[in-house]
C-alpha cells in the first residue's frame, strides 16, 4: 500500500432487519408460553394427544385443548435444530434450511402443467425449493422428475397422502445422489386439525412446517401484540408436539403475516404485513427455529407495478429477516393465477434483495487505495487490473431495463414482463433435470397408484 499502513480487513456482514428490540421479543415468547400453559390450543388427533398425556400436558377431552407447560416446550425448543439441510435429489441441489438465506420457493398450484413449472424453477438459481399442492400429489413422480432441488408438498394432508409422501421420500433415499428424502411438508396455514398424518412425516424423515389450531380461536385480540403472541404460541406447541413423536426431527415454523390478519385484521397484508413477517422472524429466532415465509401475492396481475411493490417490499423484508425461504413464488392474484414470467420477475427481485442483504466487504482489496491514488482526481479507472477484477461484482440484472429512453424507445419499448415472459420460455426449452432413474420412477407411480391419488 502506498502509505505502508495495512487495513484491517472486516469480512462482510450480512444486514439484518429486527424492529422489535430484544426485550419486547422476549416478552411475547413469554406471553406465547403462558398462553400454551393457561388456556391451551387445540390438538386432534389420537397420537399427537397420547403423546401430549405422556409427556405431562393436561388435555382436556371435552374442549379438545391442551395446556403445554412451559419446561415441556422449552425441551422440545432445546432438542430442534435451529438449522438442517434440506436435499435436494442431488448433492449439488441441497439446502440449508437456517442460518443464512435459502432462496425462493416456487409454487405450482396454479400452474397448468407441473413439469413445466419445475423444469423452471429448476433452471433459476434463485429458486430452492419446489413446492406441491398436496391436492395434486398424484403429479410427485413427474415434480420429482422434471427438477432435483427439494420438493415440498404443501397444505393439509389425509392419512393416506402422508403415507404416500413417506413411502415416496424412503423411495427416493439414497437413490440418484440423494442420502435422504429430497421432500418434506409444509402446511400454510392452521387448516390442518388432524396433527397425526404430519408427525407420520416427521417420523418417516421428512421436514416438517405446519402451524397448530390458533390459540385464541375466533376470538378477537386486544392488541395487535397479542394476535403475535397467538400465532407463535401455535408454532411452539406444534413444534413441540413433532419433537415428541420425532426427536431432532427437522421443524420450519411458518411465519405467516396471513395468520396473524384471522386475529387482527389489518396487520397481516400490505405494508403491515411487512412488519408483522419481521416481527415473527424475530420470535422464531429467538426460540431458535428456522422460518420460512409465506406470503401470498394480494393483488391481482392486473395492479402490475403495485403487486411489484408489495412483492418487492416484501422479498426485501423476508431476506433481511433471515427467512429459509419465501413461498408463492410465481403465483399472483392471492395464490391463484400463476405464470411463468411471474416466476422469472421474482427470482430477478429475490436475486437483487440478496445482493442487497449480503453487505459489502471492508477489507484491503475493496478499498482499493492504490487503484484511487493511481488514477487521481478527473482520471479513469476502467483501464485498471483492480476495475476489470471486480467489474462483475455489482449486481447485474438479466431483465431490470437501465437504459436510456430513446435506447428503449428503439428497442419496442419492451419491459421486464416481456422480457421474463421470453427468457422463461427460453430457459424450459433448453434445460434439462438430471434424471430421474426408471426404476424409481416406477416405484413413485406404484406408490401414488396403490394409495388412489
Amino acid at each position: 500500500m502506498t502509505d505502508g499502513a495495512a487495513a484491517s480487513a472486516t469480512p462482510a456482514v450480512a444486514l439484518c432487519h429486527a424492529p422489535l428490540p430484544a426485550a419486547e421479543i422476549a416478552r411475547l415468547h413469554a406471553a406465547a408460553l403462558e398462553l400454551l400453559a393457561r388456556r391451551g390450543v387445540p390438538v386432534a388427533g389420537e397420537v399427537a394427544l397420547a403423546l401430549l398425556r405422556g409427556a405431562g400436558a393436561e388435555v382436556d377431552s371435552g374442549s379438545g385443548r391442551v395446556r403445554l407447560p412451559a419446561a415441556l416446550v422449552g425441551r422440545a425448543l432445546a432438542g430442534a435444530p435451529a438449522s438442517f439441510v434440506l436435499p435436494g435429489r442431488v448433492a449439488e441441489r441441497d439446502v440449508t434450511v437456517g442460518g443464512g438465506r435459502g432462496g425462493l420457493m416456487a409454487a405450482t398450484a396454479a400452474a397448468p402443467d407441473v413439469v413445466a413449472a419445475a423444469l423452471l424453477a429448476d433452471a433459476l438459481p434463485e429458486v430452492a425449493v419446489v413446492g406441491l399442492p398436496a391436492r395434486r400429489l398424484a403429479e410427485l413422480p413427474a415434480a420429482v422428475g422434471a427438477t432435483a432441488k427439494p420438493v415440498l408438498v404443501c397444505g393439509a394432508m389425509s392419512a393416506a397422502q402422508a403415507a404416500a409422501v413417506v413411502a415416496a421420500g424412503a423411495a427416493l433415499s439414497g437413490r440418484d445422489g440423494a442420502p435422504r428424502p429430497p421432500l418434506g411438508v409444509v402446511v400454510h396455514s392452521a387448516e390442518q386439525a388432524e396433527l397425526d398424518p404430519l408427525l407420520a412425516c416427521a417420523r418417516g424423515g421428512l421436514a416438517c412446517g405446519f402451524l397448530a389450531q390458533p390459540v385464541l380461536g375466533g376470538e378477537r385480540p386486544a392488541s395487535r401484540e397479542a394476535a403475535l403472541a397467538a400465532v407463535h404460541a401455535a408454532t411452539l406447541a406444534a413444534c413441540t408436539v413433532q419433537q415428541l413423536a420425532a426427536p431432532g426431527s427437522p421443524y420450519l415454523a411458518p411465519a405467516l403475516p396471513a395468520a396473524v390478519e384471522e386475529h387482527a385484521p389489518g396487520f397481516g397484508l400490505g405494508p403491515a404485513g411487512v412488519a408483522t413477517f419481521t416481527q415473527l422472524a424475530q420470535l422464531a429466532a429467538h426460540a431458535g427455529l428456522p422460518i420460512a415465509a409465506g406470503f401470498p401475492p394480494t393483488r391481482p396481475a392486473a395492479d402490475e407495478w403495485l403487486a411489484a411493490a408489495d412483492g418487492t417490499f416484501f422479498a426485501l423484508a423476508a431476506a433481511l429477516g433471515g427467512a429459509a425461504f419465501l413461498a408463492v413464488a410465481g403465483h399472483t392474484d392471492g395464490g391463484r393465477a400463476y405464470s411463468p414470467a411471474q416466476l422469472v420477475l421474482d427470482a430477478e427481485t429475490w436475486s437483487n434483495v440478496a445482493a442487497v442483504g449480503a453487505g459489502i466487504t471492508v477489507d484491503d482489496e475493496t478499498l482499493a487505495r492504490e487503484t484511487i491514488a493511481a488514477v487521481g482526481i478527473g482520471g479513469n479507472a476502467l483501464s485498471q487490473k483492480h476495475t476489470r477484477r471486480h467489474l462483475r461484482d455489482v449486481w447485474q440484472p438479466r431483465l431490470f431495463d437501465r437504459s436510456a429512453y430513446d435506447v428503449w424507445r428503439r428497442e419496442g419499448r419492451r419491459g421486464a414482463p416481456e422480457r421474463a415472459a421470453e427468457l422463461a420460455g427460453a430457459l424450459v426449452a433448453g434445460h434439462e433435470a438430471p434424471p430421474l432413474g426408471a426404476e424409481t420412477r416406477e416405484t413413485l407411480r406404484r406408490i401414488i397408484a396403490t394409495a388412489g391419488l
